[in-house]
């Protein structure tokens, strides 16, 4: 009796296994905070970036972009949404749903052929979509 529940055993841990490798991976959102870095990172997620004086190119598309600071220079292939709090941020974008900006001094170019819906909360931020 015992070979019949050992084999079950070993075929329902081959199972669970098997199960655990297959499954899909969920993707994670990418967290940038901080000050002054010099980044090319791939996206594919959203992305969450607190901090000034930071230059990062992204060199897939993102989904929800937050972005909260100051004089930051960034480059994104599409997205999905960006909302930008801030002031003196320089971004570029393939194309976008929306825009959402709180803050002033900011330019925005987009170079795709989706234009934006843009909503803007704020003074002298300039759009070029």
């Amino acid at each position: 009796m015992r070979k019949p529940l050992a084999g079950l055993a070993a075929a329902a841990a081959a199972t669970v296994i098997a199960g655990t490798v297959a499954a899909p991976m969920a993707s994670a959102a990418i967290e940038l905070n901080g000050h002054d870095q010099v980044r090319t990172l791939a996206c594919n997620d959203d992305v969450k970036l607190i901090g000034s004086d930071n230059s990062i190119v992204f060199t897939s598309n993102c989904k929800r972009v937050e972005v909260s600071g100051h004089d930051n220079t960034l480059t994104f292939r599409d997205v999905t949404s960006l909302k930008l709090i801030g002031s003196g941020n320089s971004i570029k974008l393939g194309s976008a749903s929306s825009v959402d900006v709180s803050g002033h001094d900011n330019t925005i170019t987009c170079s795709g052929a989706r234009k934006p819906t843009v909503k803007s909360i704020g003074a002298d931020n300039s759009y070029q979509c």
